[in-house]
């Protein structure tokens, strides 16, 4: 089973596809209520750990780039970069409000002030 703080509060995990997915049964979440989730583990590369965020599976420790551009989406969203081009900021897990992790991008040339935030797990322009 991979590493991490899920293993603390989620049940009935096991793994399929060889290796490639975490699936537990039964997540908690904030109110008492479990759900089920799943995680393509290949996502989450050490040495970040997978975790239970109301009861979904979600990576944490994630590194971002250096030199990113500015904003506060760099609170709340891993794994972050600038392409090679230098035309789109893209994250590989920015936080929703209901506690999944989606991937998100934005091309710098469509934000004057290049600056970033993370909307409910979408990159906006801030400002």
């Amino acid at each position: 089973m991979p590493s991490g703080g899920y293993q603390a509060s989620c049940l009935g995990c096991s793994l399929s596809l060889g290796v490639a997915l975490l699936t537990c049964s039964h997540c908690p979440t904030a109110d008492g209520a479990r759900y089920l989730s799943t995680y393509e583990t290949a996502r989450c590369p050490a040495p970040a750990q997978l975790d239970n965020n109301n009861g979904h599976l979600v990576c944490s420790g994630l590194r971002n780039a250096p030199n990113l551009p500015a904003g506060g989406y760099a609170d709340s969203c891993q794994g972050c970069a600038v392409d090679e081009a230098g035309e789109q900021l893209f994250c590989s897990h920015c936080s929703a409000a209901d506690g999944r992790q989606l991937f998100s991008s934005h091309r710098l040339d469509e934000c004057a002030a290049r600056t970033f935030d993370n909307r409910d797990g979408e990159l906006v322009c801030a400002g």
